[in-house]
């Protein structure tokens, strides 16, 4: 038996290093809900086991791959609903256990001369076994798994995979100094650890438990896994980097082959590139090679004429290609992949008047400056391996319509599958994606060899599967943490970037040297108008926490728990003295739906008052990215759409907020009163690429469902890409309460934009002294 290790094959045939949505001409999938899994608790910390061990494994359950070995349990009857109620508590027995997988197939329908074994993604210590045989054994959740398994395959195989439990991941090993530091640190960081576990693994961080997220500390096979097939020569792995020319008239494609053969012969390649989602014209280009027994690599180049470009959704069409590669030798085709390419210039640019020790915060698209209305993205399910492409494409969806242009993939999360990639690929939305380092504040992350060897290995990987979607603009280093104090893992993480992609802007941390995560609202208690201070070049994390509809909470919460808030709220992530803060004022803690119609009210008044600001500020401030899109599990969160994918008041808010056009009311944030004199600055903001001619303003008010009150405004000619106040106008509030302020913008016969006020929101509490000093220091540590 033959094993390829996968550092040299690490991204093979199905999904290769440049190119995404692979499928192999001779590819199977082993995913499915026919295998099995069993367990045995075991002691010590043996990370390694024998195939006999199998024989010892009790309590088999049918297991679904990929997955996870707490959903497996849970659809087996052997542990409850985690996500309701209190239920996942008392689950600490399944981190205790090593955990084996099975299963069996039988021969390929289709014969080949060569087999191999991919695993895209094991969570997190675990061993790979094939007819009894091991292939290999790795620590880490982002390798892909690559294995030879032609001269032991047959016609009745057995795969079988050995996950160790959560409770033997590695700990971190601590200085004398280090543990005087942890006992002076945690009281200053609200009692949580300054050097958690979770920092030893390159493992998804919200794991180990977040603010908004469970303590289920994963295992099992959570990505993708294939049986591929080949002939003498095999595509190891594929390396494509399309450039634009400066004058974005023409492009160049260069591919390298990294190649495993059999035999030393001549070797014919083909290449054809033909538009995957437009009409336009088929290019075929032919290329003869003498290809060497054993590893080759080859590389070729073709150039574009006119290219139809990659744009992000609101600035054109995300116009893509399908590039297919044939290699033929001797005795015919020997293999094929196919997979599409995306021809587009991401660069980053000084904002205007920015110091020059700042990093670089507008994005330039194909030459053109795109204001980034951006959203974070947190795994979508805390369980993970249980996503599948649907669940993306309903998220993805439910993005583009309230008008993101950007996923900002948080450093606690995930390198997620490649169904996220295509999909935001396909509907052009942009990715800043982060490696999985995050919240680091009085400690550091480990600066051991091994574990900056682990970094490295586990940073490529996740290069290697993401680099070739176009809609990636960026990588990041992670998230929360002072690149200062962990310069030693930040140099191997950019070194092992560029190892595998130069080309795309890379930052160290986030936030850092310009951007800024506000969180002195909320977590600082500060007045909502305080947004209005904000000078950052770019506002990368900030938001209120609401909890979910009625509906959604019966869901989750015991009837006994519902209402009012206590142990169960607080277990779902609720920071009810947070919530008493900014809700009670409004609202008090009368009755569930009154108190939720209030949080979600306060919520999309907080959103609505950063981004307006923001945007207001355009290039000034160069994006604005609110904290959070989605939920992992059910919780009371900073989400817009909860677990269930209903969507919040303010994610419907954001729909008007993240328009192209914007209209943008200024006026006091205060508590009104009926009959008051209000002075209203009129904004508009644009963010595309065309003026708007002939526009005229629609202004109502409406007062417990009956409107009043209509203004118009002739505003003429907006300019392209820009913000600008037109004029100001005076309104007296009615003597009703419940106000609400509608705006409505033409252009022409074309309504282009609307925006709702409720002027019946308002925030009258302030920040002490002491939260404006630990404001200030947390911003400090970060740095």
């Amino acid at each position: 038996m033959k094993c390829i290790p996968f550092d040299l094959l690490t991204s093979g045939c199905v999904e290769n290093h440049r190119i995404f949505a692979v499928e192999h001409s001779g590819s199977i999938s082993l995913a499915g809900s026919d295998w099995r899994l069993g367990y045995k608790k075991i002691y010590g910390s043996s990370s390694s086991g024998t195939i006999a061990e199998i024989e010892k494994m009790t309590g088999w359950v049918n297991a679904t791959v990929p997955g996870n070995v707490r959903a497996d349990l849970m659809a087996a009857g052997r542990l409850p609903d985690l996500f309701v109620g209190l239920k996942n508590q008392n689950t600490e027995w399944v981190n205790d256990c090593v955990w084996w997988y099975e299963k069996r197939f039988g021969s390929p329908v289709k014969k080949c001369k060569r087999y191999f074994i991919e695993l895209r993604g094991i969570d997190y210590i675990s061993q790979v076994f094939f007819n009894r045989r091991k292939l290999g054994e790795n620590e880490g959740m982002f390798t892909r798994h690559l294995y030879d398994v032609s001269s032991i395959i047959s016609s009745d195989n057995v795969l079988n995979v050995r996950v160790m439990g959560s409770a033997f991941l590695p700990k971190p090993a601590l200085t004398p100094l280090q543990r005087i530091w942890e006992k002076v640190g945690a009281p200053l960081q609200d009692g949580t650890e300054v050097f958690p576990e979770r920092t030893s693994t390159l493992k998804c961080q919200m794991g180990f438990g977040w603010d908004f997220a469970p303590d289920i500390r994963t295992m099992g096979i959570w990505d993708e896994v294939n049986l591929i097939g080949s002939g003498k020569v095999f595509i190891g792995r594929v390396q494509v980097k399309a450039s634009v020319f400066r004058e974005l008239d023409s492009a160049r494609v260069q591919v390298t082959l990294y190649l495993n053969s059999l035999v030393a012969g001549p070797l014919k390649i083909t290449f054809r590139l033909r538009p995957a989602n437009f009409k336009g014209p088929s290019h075929t280009f032919n290329f003869n090679a003498f290809i060497k027994k054993g590893m080759e690599t080859i590389e070729r180049s073709i150039v574009v004429e006119k290219p139809r470009l990659w744009n992000p959704w609101d600035k054109g069409e995300p116009c893509l290609y399908e590039l297919r590669i044939r290699l033929h030798d001797d005795d015919g085709l020997s293999d094929e992949v196919t997979g599409l390419v995306g021809f587009r210039d991401i660069q980053l640019a000084p904002n205007p008047g920015s110091a020059a020790r700042k990093s670089h915060w507008t994005f330039l698209i194909n030459g053109e400056r795109e204001f980034i209305r951006g959203a974070n993205w947190v795994p979508a399910d805390a369980l993970m391996g249980r996503l599948r492409e649907q669940d993306y494409e309903d998220l993805i969806r439910l993005a583009k319509e309230a008008h993101i242009n950007l996923f900002r993939v948080w450093g606690g999360g995930l390198r997620e599958k490649r169904h996220f990639y295509e999909i935001c690929s396909r509907q052009g939305i942009l990715v800043w994606q982060e490696f999985p380092f995050s919240c680091v504040f009085l400690g550091r992350f480990p600066t051991n060899e091994p574990f900056l060897r682990l970094a490295e290995k586990e940073v490529a990987s996740i290069v290697k599967a993401i680099a070739n979607y176009p809609c990636v603009a960026l990588y990041c280093g992670g998230n929360e943490f002072s690149p200062t104090r962990n310069s030693k893992l930040l140099t191997r993480v950019a070194q092992a970037v560029r190892s595998v992609d130069g080309d795309r802007p890379f930052l160290p941390a986030s936030p850092a040297r310009g951007d800024r995560h506000n969180w002195f609202v909320w977590h600082g208690f500060a007045n909502i108008r305080e947004y209005r201070e904000d000078d950052c070049q770019f506002a990368s994390e900030f938001g209120l926490q609401a909890p979910p509809a009625p509906d959604s909470l019966k869901r989750f919460l015991s009837e006994s728990a519902l209402w009012p808030v206590g142990e169960e709220w607080e277990y779902h992530k609720a920071d009810t003295k947070k919530l008493e803060r900014y809700v009670g004022p409004m609202t008090g803690f009368a009755r569930l739906e009154q108190f939720v119609e209030a949080a979600q009210k306060v919520q999309a008044f907080a959103l609505q008052t950063a981004i307006e600001h923001y945007r207001r500020r355009k290039y000034a401030c160069s994006g604005t990215i609110f904290w959070q899109f989605n939920d992992p599990w059910p919780a009371i969160s900073w989400s817009v759409i909860d677990y269930y994918r209903t969507p919040k008041l303010a994610y419907h808010r954001l729909k008007e907020l993240y328009n192209p056009v914007l209209i943008s009311l200024k006026y006091e944030l205060k508590q009104h009163m009926p009959g008051e004199m209000v002075p209203i600055e009129v904004w508009v903001v644009n963010d595309l690429s065309r003026e708007l001619a002939d526009c005229k303003l629609e202004i109502s008010m409406e007062s417990q469902d009956e409107k009043f009150m209509n203004l118009n405004f002739d505003i003429g000619t907006v300019p392209p890409d820009s913000s600008q106040a037109f004029f100001q106008f005076v309104l007296r509030l009615p003597d009703r309460p419940q106000w609400l302020l509608r705006a409505k913008m033409r252009s022409g016969a074309e309504t282009i934009s609307s925006n709702t006020y409720d002027l019946n929101v308002y925030d009258v509490g302030e920040a002490t002294s002491w939260n404006r000093i630990y404001d200030r220091a947390t911003r400090w540590v970060m740095s």
